[in-house]
Parts: structure tokens; C-alpha cells; sequence
């Protein structure tokens, strides 16, 4: 198994190599892996790229930032990756007339579901909101949004994304425990998707938070939160997961993975590199790197952690098969 710090440059250096060829995405995986095998074998990485990728000597310029990121606090976990969160999804999905639950994979019919039951004017609290794609969604379908999140810089996001867009939404920084001091209610509807859940790290943080957000639902409101599966992502270990599609905005192209590094131990994190590699007009890249540990959790300590903060579960949207879940619930 690679070591991230070893990996981290050399990685953008064949992702730029492959993005200047436009190659498809299992390309692109397969230019990292077999990069990784070449210098693992004390092989010259020189020799690697002149070999590949010769016809693209003397394109552009690299160079990078790197962020890390330890869950110690929401107010600066995502404090530079919130200005390229955009960058990991199309605009169909974050753009202006993006759709809501779309950057919740698999759970899109439940929480549109859920969404039906509302009447016109219904307040909603979407209490880790990111950089907003979700509650401008619902706003533009005539409900009354609060967003909120606990990252100072997602929240200045879907502040300014939201001014550009016209979209009308009460938007605050706070955390899940504080939300009854921050934000006005009783709401309808409380949502935390996203995967935000994982970043309360134990069990006792998670009851707390989601105590929180049952404080400010009306008595008959309802709860949807969402989560990966980490135990499939356990079990399936993937190394190097590409992003879909190359997105192009504001005059740059932008081509994304994830890199994996998971333990054997599910009691242990796991490590997301995330790389962002950008290509300007006049062909020069850059890329951002940012890395987030996860604390996983089972879909049972989830569902036990949503009964003992006072809730009752409605619908469950788990498989085990299946990469991300949501769960509905209502106050006891």
C-alpha cells in the first residue's frame, strides 16, 4: 500500500499528462496505477513519462496547494476545500438550476419523497449545508429555507452562491449542538446529508448532534439524514475512483479522483486524497490537493444513535450493496 505522502505530487504529474491527451477516465486509472508500479520498482520516473506520454513534453505549468484536514472542529475542516467543493460535481447538479438530492447518489427518490409531503411556505433546515446546492434547490421550489453549517467557509459559500443566483434563504454558521441557539424554529424538515454525519466521530458526538437538530423540528417534523456505507467501502477497498466526467466552467476544465488509503482495522480512519487538477484556455495546469480523514461507522451504530437522541425511524433506504443510504425519521 502507497503512502500518501509519497504519492501526492506524482499522482498530479500523470493526471496532468493524461487530462493534456483528453484520455477517458479508466485511462486515467490506469496511467496512475501503473505510474505507481513503474517507481515502485526504483524504476526512473523520468523515463516513465517520456515513454508514455512523449508527445506532451513542454506543455503547461504544475503547481499545487495542499490542505490538511483533521476532524478537530467544523469551523475550519473544509476551510480551503469549500472553494473547490463546486469543482466535484456538474453544474446539473450544484449549478443554478441544480435538482435537489442530487448530491445524495441512490437516495434521490426517498428524499424527494419526503420533500411531496410539504405544503407550499413549509419551513426547512438543511443543517449541513455545504456550499448550498441542496437548499437553493428546495428554495426555488417555494419552501422557506434556513441553511446552516458548521464550517465558517461552506456557509460564506452558499452565501455568495445564492446572491449570484437571486435565491431568497436564511444562511448561518453553527454547529449540529447549537443549532437551537442559532437558528429560529420549529422546522418541518431538518436535513443532514451530504455524508456530513461522519464528521461527528463518535458515538456520543453523533446523539448530541442530532439531539440538536431534533430541538429545533416541530413535533410531527421529520429528520432525513444520509451516510456512505463504509462498511462496503471497507470491504471493497478501492484505491483510485475517478470523477465521472471532466467539468468545464469559468473559462477552465477540471478533471478529479479520489484516492483511498483504508485500513484493515474498520475501528481505524481511512484517508481521502482529493485531487483537482485544472487545465486553463491556454492548456497550463494547476491542481489542488486536499486530504480529509473519515472516523466509519456501521449502519447499526447510525440507526442506534438516531433512537437514542429521541427519534423514530420511518423509512431506511440502506442495502448492503449499495455505496450511500438515507434514513427517515420522526420525533418519539
Amino acid at each position: 500500500m502507497w503512502i500518501l505522502g509519497f504519492q501526492g505530487a506524482r499522482t498530479v504529474d500523470v493526471m496532468a499528462l493524461a487530462f493534456r491527451h483528453d484520455l477517458a477516465r479508466e485511462a486515467v486509472k490506469h496511467a496512475i496505477e501503473h505510474y505507481f508500479d513503474f517507481v515502485s520498482r526504483g524504476l526512473d520516473r523520468t523515463a516513465f513519462i517520456t515513454h508514455r506520454f512523449r508527445s506532451s513534453a513542454g506543455r503547461g505549468r504544475a503547481g499545487g496547494q495542499e490542505l490538511a484536514c483533521q476532524a478537530t472542529g467544523m469551523d475550519d475542516f473544509y476551510g480551503d476545500l469549500a472553494h473547490d467543493y463546486e469543482w466535484l460535481f456538474p453544474d446539473e447538479t450544484v449549478g443554478r438550476l441544480g435538482r435537489f438530492g442530487a448530491t445524495s447518489p441512490g437516495s434521490q427518490a426517498l428524499l424527494e419523497a419526503v420533500v411531496k409531503t410539504l405544503g407550499p411556505g413549509s419551513p426547512v433546515l438543511d443543517c449541513a449545508c455545504g456550499i448550498g446546492a441542496d437548499a437553493m434547490a428546495l428554495a426555488r421550489s417555494g419552501l422557506v429555507i434556513t441553511a446552516s453549517d458548521g464550517s465558517q467557509a461552506m456557509v460564506a459559500e452558499t452565501r455568495r452562491r445564492s446572491e449570484q443566483y437571486g435565491i431568497a434563504m436564511t444562511v448561518s454558521q453553527s454547529k449540529w449542538q447549537e443549532l437551537p441557539n442559532r437558528v429560529p424554529g420549529p422546522f418541518e424538515l431538518v436535513l443532514c446529508l451530504g455524508n456530513s454525519i461522519v464528521h461527528t466521530e463518535t458515538r456520543t458526538n453523533m446523539v448530541t448532534a442530532l439531539e440538536g437538530m431534533k430541538k429545533v423540528l416541530s413535533p410531527a417534523g421529520t429528520l432525513v439524514v444520509d451516510s456512505r456505507n463504509w462498511e462496503l467501502l471497507y470491504e471493497s477497498r478501492p484505491r483510485i475512483v475517478p470523477a465521472q466526467q471532466v467539468i468545464e466552467r469559468k473559462g477552465l476544465r477540471c478533471s478529479s479522483l479520489y484516492i483511498w488509503t483504508i485500513p484493515d482495522d474498520f475501528e481505524s480512519p481511512c484517508t481521502a486524497e482529493i485531487v483537482l487538477l485544472f487545465e486553463d484556455a491556454e492548456g497550463r495546469t494547476s491542481y489542488h490537493r486536499h486530504v480529509i480523514d473519515f472516523v466509519p461507522f456501521r449502519h447499526d451504530d447510525l440507526t442506534d444513535a438516531i433512537h437514542a437522541a429521541g427519534f423514530t425511524i420511518r423509512d431506511d433506504s440502506y442495502q448492503a450493496a449499495s455505496n450511500f443510504y438515507a434514513i427517515v425519521a420522526a420525533v418519539t
